[in-house]
């Protein structure tokens, strides 16, 4: 089963981690992360073990530079031998794994490595010699493949690596190898191949020149190369220089994956192959060619690791029939962390996984979103120039259902960045026109004021020490008793409720959920958008989108109250734009009285405005810069005039910011 665990402790900005490779759970090893998170650590702490079996004069300063106290670094692998000791055919290996077997614990050989701060290398089991550890070497190959330091118009590395993985020791004396290559090139070229052999000798003899005898491995690739005519690389005839780097890295790597896959099969030998990025140049089409390749290949002799920084590769991965752990790994405060994320293995879920999911895996900081109005609202480049720190956070709006926001929710998918999900009220509360009770939502995975886990752990924890918790649940029952008591009536005049108790409600519920990552918006985002505070802005933008005939449609609406109450103002030209009353419902489903006349009237104004994923959005958004914000010079007060006027928008951007810390 080749290597089965990886262990490594205080090897530069690894502190700890323990791998899993086992090939009954998996079939490829697959670790995430931004440029700079700790991937290349990790693959270089692999390669330094194997450079240090055979050669302890490779040795490098490997231990953790940020604490001083730390005295040594570890390395350690698990091997299996099972499958090479039922399948072993080379007597040469059959001798050297007899060797071994004092070593074994249930056929298995734990081989570790410590380097001490004075630069002194320990070996355990400390018995096991240089040779012994050659053996290892031998049998559980590795192979790294690294396209970008890899001459993609010149395989020579191929043939090292079909040396590698091909043979073990030659079952045949030199001298008899000398005969037959003697015999063969005699029958081919007659007397003048002899007399070419003893002028050369004699030659070298002269001149006191001796030949660097080449090793079995080399013999053995110098045969191949023999046997099959040469060994430079074309490609459909072509010589690789004739293509693209791109395209010469697919076929480089396809070729070794395939090579080592199907060479392995003998199985004397157990390799590792670790994949670096391989996504470096290859364009989509590319990696999903690469990706059906890896799966084509999948052999059970062979452990397979790839390191990635694409959302494209990692979704590839995922939607197909490949068997995969991820690892996350990100960088904080000098150290490398790495989380093992929960596995996807219902195949329907596996379908959804695109790549705006998998780039959720890499984010800093994530804001979950309901639609694609409020992913073009945190996109928007008027608001990126008061709040440039949004850039650093990945907007994500996910489907109605739930369906992919599971696959991506941190505290689901068990990766902890930082989130926050920000949802429409609706999405927490309904309200019964009948009763004129709002009731708790039956949204699990969103709502923690509906989700049965949280409610049994803060009753758990009501009764600890836990002093925020036992708040949190004293909350809760406060909120369920004002649904519980108190009717919210919506009068057919004002439009809205008009009630302080519907207030300290909203803003109950407000705070209980954003304590569990969940930030509702009052109503909608076009209620967050147009409010109190700007809603003469909004009428004066709104009046240059719609006719004059619906321009005196809305004065009639807006005159039916007095033009100080900037609460029913604020809630007619939000439904306008599509948004909803203060019982979270649109105008026309209701299900409570109201003036016929205004909701024919806020109908026909609707249809001028269209959708709110038309763009009135961007387009308020942008009128109410160019009119009022790029007017004042300071900029401090440019951002104390959009606090002013977008309270909570401001208060949403502001939470958001704050994941970043």
């Amino acid at each position: 089963m080749g290597v089965t665990r990886i262990n490594i402790r205080n090897y530069k900005s690894i502190k700890r981690v323990s791998i899993n490779l086992e090939r009954s759970r998996y079939d490829l090893q697959c670790f995430i992360g931004i440029n700079g998170s700790g991937k290349s650590n990790l693959l270089d702490a692999i390669k330094y073990f194997y450079d240090m079996m055979i050669d302890e004069n490779s040795k490098q300063r490997i231990i953790d530079t940020n604490n001083n106290y730390l005295q040594s670094a570890e390395i350690e692998l698990e091997y299996d031998f099972c499958q090479l000791a039922k399948k072993n055919t080379n007597p040469y290996y059959d001798e050297q794994l007899l060797d071994l077997v004092e070593y074994f614990v249930d056929n298995r050989i734990r081989l570790k490595m410590i380097q001490y701060k004075d630069g002194t290398v320990k070996w355990y089991p400390r018995e096991m010699d240089l040779n012994s550890r050659r053996v290892i070497y031998k049998l559980f190959p590795i192979f790294f493949i690294d396209t970008r330091f890899v001459s993609l118009q010149n395989w020579a590395e191929v043939w090292n690596n079909i040396s590698d993985i091909s043979i073990g020791k030659l079952n045949i004396d030199k001298n008899d190898i000398i005969e037959s290559i003697d015999e063969l090139m005699s029958d081919a070229y007659g007397e003048k191949y002899e007399k070419t052999i003893k002028i050369i000798n004699d030659v070298f003899e002269q001149e006191k020149i001796k030949i660097d005898e080449s090793n079995f491995y080399e013999q053995y690739i110098d045969l191949l190369k023999l046997r099959l005519g040469g060994e430079k690389f074309l490609s459909n005839e072509n010589k690789l220089a004739y293509y693209s780097d791109g395209l010469n890295s697919l076929k480089y790597i396809k070729l070794i994956i395939m090579l080592i896959s199907q060479l392995s099969s003998t199985g004397w030998k157990n390799p590792l192959l670790i994949i670096d990025e391989p996504e470096i140049g290859l364009h989509s089409s590319y990696i999903e060619e690469l990706v059906s390749c890896i799966q084509g290949n999948i052999n059970k002799n062979v452990n397979m690791i790839l390191s990635t920084h694409s959302p494209h590769l990692v979704s590839e991965i995922i939607k197909n029939d490949i068997s995969i752990s991820i690892w996350r790994i990100f960088y904080n405060n000098d150290y490398s962390y790495f989380e093992k994320m929960k596995d996807i293995i219902d195949d329907n879920q596996k379908y959804l996984v695109d790549d705006i999911e998998t780039s959720c895996y890499f984010s800093n900081a994530l804001l979950f979103v309901e639609g694609k109005s409020e992913r073009q609202l945190f996109g928007n480049r008027r608001l990126l120039q008061l709040y440039p720190e949004i850039k650093k956070i990945n907007v994500v709006n996910y489907d109605s259902d739930n369906s992919s926001l599971d696959l991506i929710y941190p505290s689901h998918m068990n990766f902890s960045v930082p989130y926050l999900v920000l949802v429409d009220m609706d999405k927490i509360l309904k309200y019964s026109s009948k009763s004129k009770k709002f009731k708790v939502n039956s949204d699990k995975l969103i709502n923690p004021l509906y989700n049965k886990e949280v409610k049994r752990k803060q009753k758990f924890l009501f009764y600890g020490k836990g002093g925020k918790k036992k708040k949190t649940y004293h909350q809760q029952l406060r909120i369920y008793k004002m649904l519980e008591s108190a009717q919210y009536i919506q009068d057919s005049k004002h439009m809205y409720i008009d009630d302080a108790f519907f207030e300290k409600l909203i803003t109950d519920v407000r705070d209980y959920c954003m304590q569990y990552r969940t930030l509702p918006v009052r109503t909608t985002i076009e209620g967050t958008i147009v409010n109190e505070d700007n809603v003469e802005i909004a009428i004066d933008w709104l009046k240059t989108k719609i006719t004059d005939e619906h321009k005196n449609k809305l004065e009639n609406i807006l005159a039916k109250e007095d033009m100080m109450n900037k609460k029913y103002r604020a809630t007619i030209v939000r439904c306008c734009l599509n948004g909803k009353l203060d019982i979270l419902k649109n105008i026309t489903e209701s299900g409570v009285q109201k003036d016929p006349i205004v909701e024919n009237d806020i109908k026909y104004i609707k249809s001028m405005i269209g959708k709110k994923t038309g763009g009135w959005i961007q387009e308020f958004i942008e009128f109410y810069f160019e009119n009022y914000i790029d007017i004042i010079e300071d900029e401090k007060k440019k951002n104390d005039k959009f606090k002013k006027d977008f309270k909570e928008l401001n208060f949403i951007l502001r939470r958001s910011i704050d994941m970043l810390q």
